[in-house]
């Protein structure tokens, strides 16, 4: 059986970058340039689609959209998570935003973004 010589990565010279602080740039704050180049150009079709009013969305019902078992890699805030958790299929959103306690504005924005991210669906 022939065996080979084994390599050794102990005499190879490593070919790394400089590290941060010996390259030659001064660090800069990014955010505003960032927050000007993420705003939309005069090309970009926007399309701004008012939803139902108000009053016509607390009488629907949401209901979970998705299998509650995939829950589990969500990564949910405890008023999303508590929300979730009283949808029944029969109660109202205005029953749950009552139930909420709190701040009923919050809720309602908690309700809008779980239906954003495909969540919930509304009968």
């Amino acid at each position: 059986m022939m065996h080979s010589e084994s390599l050794s990565c102990v005499d190879a010279p490593l070919l790394l970058p400089p590290a941060r602080d010996k390259m030659p740039t001064l660090p800069f704050d990014l955010s505003g340039y960032a927050q000007w180049s993420s705003l939309p150009d005069e090309e970009d079709d926007l399309e701004f689609v008012a939803g139902p009013p108000l009053q016509e969305i607390k009488h629907r019902v949401p209901r979970l959209a998705i299998d509650p078992s995939l829950l589990v890699g969500y990564a949910l805030r405890p008023r999303e998570a508590c929300l979730l958790s009283l949808l029944d299929g029969l109660s109202p959103v205005s029953m749950l935003v009552d139930l909420m306690g709190e701040d009923a504005e919050e809720s309602l924005v908690v309700l809008c973004d779980l239906h954003a991210r495909g969540l919930i669906a509304f009968e």
